[in-house]
Order: structure tokens, then sequence, then C-alpha cells
């Protein structure tokens, strides 16, 4: 099963099991603060779930990015000098073309896939 397959399972489980203790906490007579405590976490896990199924995981310069991001923001950057590199854990990729320019910083993502996952890898661009 491929990493991005293997987080989400993870995280369906997750959001099942509170949405489970949530219903359970609803019958008894519960604290308003475990009930409001359990509606946030499902909130976050339903948005964590949402945002990681549009993206497409790649390593990248010795890192886990959202190459789909990365891929729709180097479209919009035609005929741009873009220069990449990988700042501890962060990929920078930076971008000039007269007076404008920019920085885009994509952040590792290997702490949220579980350990020891296999990646299809890319590599970083030369400086154009």
């Amino acid at each position: 099963m491929d990493p991005l397959t293997q987080l989400l399972a993870i995280k369906n489980r997750q959001l099942k099991e509170v949405k489970a203790d949530l219903k359970d906490l609803k019958k008894s007579d519960a604290n308003y603060d475990k009930r409001l405590k359990l509606e946030n976490r499902i909130a976050h896990l339903e948005s964590y779930i949402a945002r990681f199924k549009k993206m497409k995981p790649y390593k990248m310069g010795g890192i886990i990015i959202d190459y789909k991001m990365y891929e729709n923001f180097m479209k919009k950057l035609k005929g741009f000098e873009i220069t990449e590199q990988v700042m501890g854990n962060v990929l920078v990729v930076t971008y000039k073309k007269g007076a404008n320019k920019g920085e885009l910083q994509l952040n590792d993502l290997s702490d949220d896939f579980p350990k020891n996952s296999d990646f299809p890898e890319k590599t970083l661009q030369e400086s154009r």
C-alpha cells in the first residue's frame, strides 16, 4: 500500500473512532467541554483528510513535498528566473522576472507519513 493511502486509512480510522466516542458521549448526559473537544477533533481530522486527498507526495531534495502544489505553481512561473534549494526541512523556490520577485516555501511532510515510507523521487531543477 502506498504511503498516502496508508496515511489516509489511519486518519479515517481515527475519525471513525472519534465520531463513535462523540456518539457515545451524546447518549449520556455528557460534559459540554468534552463534546466540544471531540467536535473540534473531528473537524481537524476531516480537514486533514480533505487536504491530503488532493495531494501528490514526492521526495525532492531529500524531503517529501506536495508535488501537485509545486507543479501547479511552477506552471505559473513560465519565463521567470527560478532557483530551487532545500534549506533544512523546507524546499525554497525563489523566482524573479524584472521587478517581480517572490518565494514559495514547501515544508517537509515526512513527519505526517508512516516511518520508512517510500516515495517516487523528482530532482531539483538547475537555476534557469
